[in-house]
């Protein structure tokens, strides 16, 4: 699923070229963006999310402005949204999907004709048992499984031991933790524990264990949640000595997107491509794609940057550098960059091309998360 963007008017906006020269885009073909600011698979029946409108990255005033903003459901019955955006889910919706739109009207004491009045913008929604977003759901082969049931709620022992020395005279314990459906971990649970042969070995209400003699038993722990029971289990054997489990093998660390979008222009230069911003080997990056190109025909831009900034159009302010000719930034291809540890890309709303010679912007991309 993605959101979709309108282009649109809503104000007059000036941009310049780094070349020098202004360009000014007026009325409905204005090189606005207006965006929902979610990109979500799926809402929780028990969150209330907020939907907020961004134009260019910048958060809309829906109270002070022309138009009217109007938010509807198409099946109230399922998932109802306020006038501010906010979304109240009904339990007996999971796995319904809804159409969530958002509509413009002008205000009375305004003088906008038809033709000015930005088009709905519409986003479906799965109603799930748990919230997933796009970026979560790359990877994941269950989907629908996911939505409707949620993640599956178990017990799992924290010890890795299989087998204990009959003859230890150290007191041998095993801990059970038990996670919810968001894999949450679920507090003060009691578990009942069991061995399945107690002429080997017993086990308490605390998960002490007292080996009896050789052999082998099956150790199962339960506990009960919401009406249903949930168990686990686990083979013992008593011999003449503790043998450890093998590890397991650790995971190499893996890629985790954090941020993605797309690049356009807000200049004479023509902006193609996509940036997407991830973690790897605990490391910050941003990439750009193969389709990345901010060349004018043959023409290149002079000292191309990239900023992370709150801004569409300036890299003043809090605007923090991410890539400049000196760091190998090349004005078209893919190319990968990291980004420094001491800056949070949270802080930042878009990705800015800036001409640094020239002092003005040459494109930029609204970050979705």
């Amino acid at each position: 699923m993605k959101l979709k963007s309108i282009i649109y008017s809503l104000t007059t906006v000036l941009l310049a070229s780094c070349v020098g020269e202004n360009l000014v885009f007026s009325g409905p073909d204005s090189a606005n963006n207006l965006t929902f600011d979610r990109r979500l698979l799926s809402v929780a029946f028990d969150e209330s999310p907020q939907i907020v409108l961004r134009n260019n990255g910048e958060v809309l005033d829906l109270e002070n402005g022309d138009f009217n903003v109007l938010f509807s459901s198409s099946d109230t019955s399922f998932l109802q949204i306020d006038q501010t955006g906010k979304i109240t889910i009904k339990e007996a919706g999971i796995g319904e999907t809804v159409d969530v739109s958002v509509s413009f009207a002008p205000k009375a004491e305004t003088e906008i004709d038809d033709s000015e009045v930005p088009e709905p913008i519409t986003d479906d929604i799965t109603i799930g048992a748990v919230t997933i977003s796009e970026a979560e759901a790359r990877g994941i082969d269950n989907i629908d499984e996911i939505v409707a049931n949620g993640y599956e709620p178990k017990i799992s022992i924290n010890e890795n031991f299989r087998e204990i020395d009959i003859n230890t005279t150290n007191q041998l314990k095993l801990t059970a933790i038990f996670q919810g459906i968001k894999r949450e971990v679920i507090e003060n649970t009691v578990f009942n524990w069991n061995s399945s042969n107690t002429d080997v070995l017993t086990i308490s209400n605390d998960g002490v264990i007292t080996p009896i003699s050789l052999g082998e038993t099956t150790i199962s722990v339960s506990t009960e949640f919401e009406g249903e029971t949930f168990d686990f289990e686990k083979n013992l054997i008593v011999g003449g000595e503790t043998a450890e489990e093998e590890p397991e093998e650790e995971p190499q660390p893996t890629k985790e997107v954090l941020a993605f979008g797309d690049l356009q222009t807000n200049s004479q230069y023509v902006v193609n491509g996509e940036f997407e911003i991830f973690t790897e080997n605990g490391k910050s990056f941003i990439t750009l794609s193969d389709d990345f190109d901010t060349r004018n025909g043959r023409s290149q831009v002079p000292d191309l940057t990239i900023y992370l900034s709150n801004s569409t159009t300036s890299n003043g302010g809090d605007a923090q550098l991410i890539a400049a000719p000196e760091t190998g930034l090349a004005t078209f291809g893919a190319q990968t960059f990291e980004i420094p540890d001491d800056i949070n890309i949270n802080d930042f709303q878009n990705v800015l091309l800036f001409c640094r010679r020239f002092g003005v912007r040459v494109g930029f991309g609204v970050i979705t998360r």
